[in-house]
């Protein structure tokens, strides 16, 4: 009988500490000022319950009633974590109505639908690689777009705080482990559930880090639902201004939008021209940003003009290689005496500086030179920048077959295939206006498409040459048609109309690129060669003479349809006008911006002659 009071008295014991610690149905903890009723309870059901688990172990083979075990501690985060709000599901069609330009809607659909926005943010470096598109799109001259991509650094840094704070709670919670829970069969998953929903009051700093985890969570989750359109507005804006100007811009950022990758800077630069040129404008623009964030160009006074190469010494001389210097136009270390003299150098600098300013190639700083050597970084950087918007808006990122020409630097450029296969001069219309302060024989900016190639073409002319330069001539030498083998026609309404046959004088040369425009202007070649020598040659009525054009004709439709020299020689020899329709037109695009690069890496700068930039 003593052995069987003490058994049952360790058995007391045992439950009593086991209900102390983990009790059976989890409430709030106790005051310590416990009463004594609520002890006395407390200790009646412990021999209640000690009679039955000692009954249960006398009767073994009847199911046991009770079970003591630690519950799976993802069950408990799990049970705990359901009674939470959750985040709400993205609701793009709202979010892209709320205050969107109408014109970016299809584009920012576009990109949601591609489901680029249920992973492009889920990595903090991902949102680092976006931040970095900001130098992308600046490099272009969008400073307003970079402003935008550059808060994606922001969001960035942002997304990393989080992170870690994540990354800190995740450690926490790793390390705790659940109690051991006694509970009836029965009741297991009841006890369970009750000890989650009470975690608070349990392991407080658990359901603490639980609750912070989730709060964390769902901020990522509405931050990438904001991010995502903030994304597709960037994207997509940034890509219709890029081809601004072109009418099949939308649907072209519409179909890469639904490719595009991460990397928006690598998606930027697929939409923009992939010439030579274009990329020279890039790194020449970004240059002169530089220059003009640095404090820019020293400048020059009056006492510099007439400044040339010279014997004696004179500290003119240090100031302009400093000058030149700035515009990498010459090293910063010249070489020494034993080597050319510096004077001469400075000189073959400044010559380069001419010739990029389309000046005469003196050497000597003359008014025109001191004028440009003046302008400043700032007003270059702006000029690239425009020439930048000029280049994009003319030549769209899917051709890679064009003819390009710049004016008023007057150069033309023949790319096929994305490669320069010609780099000619060129001779472009006049500047002067006339009496109600037009320029009617500018050339103007355009954009067609070649579709034919004519030799030994007749040079219909036009009404005002006629009026202004034919009818005088005649007057003062009534050979003057037939020496330079004009003809009359009669057109309509009686007037006569003159024009002058194939050969030497003919003022189209010995061939003509067609190309329809309101203009009447056309390329061509011409029998003034030597205007192609000039630093500035703004000469002709209107239309573009090209340099060496019968190679440029032939290179042409050679591409076109297998056309060779010999088959040329024979058309150029028989005298007649032949025309040749090409398969494939090519397009042509006449540019004008003050600021140029070529695919050579030569940098034009000129003055505004038609004053439209």
């Amino acid at each position: 009988m003593p052995r069987q009071r003490r058994s049952r008295r360790r058995a007391r014991r045992t439950i009593a500490s086991a209900l102390g610690r983990y009790p059976i149905d989890p409430q709030p903890k106790l005051s310590r000022a416990v009463p004594p009723v609520t002890w006395a309870c407390q200790l009646f059901l412990a021999a209640i319950l000690c009679s039955q688990i000692a009954c249960a172990t006398a009767h073994q083979n009847s199911a046991p009633n009770w079970i003591s075990a630690k519950p799976d501690r993802q069950q408990v985060f799990d049970i705990f974590l359901a009674d939470l709000p959750g985040s709400v599901p993205c609701d793009w069609v709202a979010l892209v109505a709320a205050g969107q330009h109408s014109r970016l809607d299809g584009e920012i659909r576009a990109l949601l639908a591609a489901d680029a926005n249920r992973w492009i943010f889920k990595e903090c470096d991902t949102l680092q690689s976006i931040c970095t598109a900001g130098i992308a799109v600046r490099e272009h001259g969008l400073g307003r777009w970079a402003d935008i991509w550059q808060r994606f650094c922001g969001h960035a840094a942002r997304c990393r705080t989080r992170q870690d704070e994540l990354a800190d709670l995740e450690r926490g919670i790793a390390d705790w482990q659940p109690p051991l829970l006694l509970s009836p069969l029965s009741k297991w998953s009841t006890t369970v559930t009750r000890y989650a929903r009470h975690l608070p009051e349990h392991a407080p700093a658990v359901a603490s880090a639980l609750h912070r985890h989730q709060e964390l969570a769902r901020e990522a989750a509405d931050h990438r639902c904001q991010l995502a359109v903030e994304y597709a507005q960037s994207l997509a804006g940034t890509a219709l201004e890029l081809m601004e100007g072109d009418t099949r811009a939308p649907r072209f950022v519409r179909g890469e939008l639904a490719r595009t990758d991460v990397d928006p800077a690598s998606f930027l630069h697929r939409l923009v021209p992939g010439s030579d040129a274009y990329r020279n404008l890039v790194e020449a623009y970004g240059r002169y940003r530089l220059i003009a964030s640095s404090g820019g160009f020293v400048t020059l006074t009056a006492r510099f003009a007439g400044l040339r190469r010279s014997r004696r010494k004179d500290g003119r001389h240090r100031i302009l290689a400093t000058r030149l210097v700035a515009e990498s136009l010459l090293s910063k270390d010249p070489p020494g005496r034993e080597e050319i003299p510096f004077v001469q150098t400075v000189e073959t600098a400044l010559k380069s500086f001419q010739r990029m300013h389309h000046l005469t190639q003196t050497g000597a700083v003359g008014p025109a030179t001191l004028a440009a050597l003046n302008i400043t970084a700032t007003e270059k950087a702006a000029a690239l920048r425009r020439a930048l918007v000029a280049y994009r808006q003319a030549v769209p990122p899917w051709e890679s077959t064009f003819v390009l020409v710049q004016m008023p630097a007057a150069f033309l450029e023949f790319y096929v295939g994305g490669e320069l296969r010609r780099h000619q001069r060129t001779v472009l219309g006049r500047p002067e206006r006339d009496s109600e302060g037009a320029r009617p024989l500018a050339t103007p900016a355009l954009n067609s498409t070649i579709t034919a190639v004519i030799f030994n073409p007749e040079w219909h002319v036009p009404w005002s040459i006629a009026e202004n330069e034919i009818k005088p001539a005649i007057e003062k030498d009534p050979s003057y048609l037939t020496r330079n083998s004009y003809r009359r026609e009669v057109s309509g309404k009686d007037r006569v109309r003159f024009v002058q046959s194939p050969g030497p004088h003919n003022a189209l040369g010995r061939v003509k690129f067609h190309f329809a425009n309101s203009h009447d202007v056309y390329l061509h070649d011409t029998p003034q060669k030597r205007f192609f020598r000039l630093p500035r040659r703004l000469l002709s009525h209107g239309c573009v003479r090209v340099e060496q054009a019968v190679k440029v004709a032939t290179l042409m439709l050679n591409l076109d349809q297998g056309f060779n020299w010999e088959r040329l020689r024979k058309v150029l020899r028989s005298g007649e006008t032949t025309e040749y329709r090409l398969k494939t037109p090519v397009p042509v695009h006449l540019l004008y911006s003050t600021a140029a690069a070529d695919s050579n890496g030569n940098l034009h700068f000129m003055p505004d002659s038609y004053s439209t930039d």
